[in-house]
């Protein structure tokens, strides 16, 4: 494990806002933008997560890294619902990106690297726990598919 994915795991544990089953974090400046998605393949490892994105910004966007397991939602759709509209976003059922212009999020040039850090949270918080209560980004059972190969859910018996 690289120090920047040290720094980064270190602050997504610290920074976490939990809701329910879904994870969000800032972990402010970064350096490695895989760091990112390291670091939410750790997080999804805490007791009671299901759902987790990272995020952090470099060189004026803010990139996020998504990951789900054991839920019925779509992550690369919830991500796009979010955020496609302030930026690019996709992925899959139990893996997903997304990336914005930290412009896109702030309605004035900030004064400080902390103010920056509170706008960026509240922003990318309330679009994504928005969208994660958003129906819309709900799998139909036959739509379930993950990494690990695709699970069909058995019919009901009348």
């Amino acid at each position: 494990m690289t120090s920047a994915v040290l720094d980064t795991l270190s602050h997504a544990i610290q920074n976490r806002d939990i809701r329910g089953d879904a994870l969000t974090s800032n972990v402010g400046s970064i350096t490695d933008r895989d760091s990112l998605a390291q670091a939410a393949d750790h997080v999804l490892n805490l007791e009671g997560v299901k759902i987790v994105i990272i995020y952090g910004w470099m060189d004026e966007t803010v990139y996020l890294s998504g990951r789900a397991r054991g839920v019925d939602i779509d992550l690369g759709e919830t991500l796009r619902s979010a955020l496609g509209s302030v930026g690019s976003a996709g992925g899959h059922a139990d893996l997903a990106g997304a990336q914005v212009p930290v412009d896109a999020l702030t309605s004035t040039e900030e004064e400080s690297t902390e103010d920056l850090y509170t706008t960026v949270s509240d922003a990318i918080s309330t679009r994504v726990f928005g969208a994660l209560d958003d129906k819309t980004t709900v799998l139909e059972p036959e739509e379930h598919k993950s990494s690990l190969g695709s699970f069909q859910f058995p019919k009901k018996s009348k």
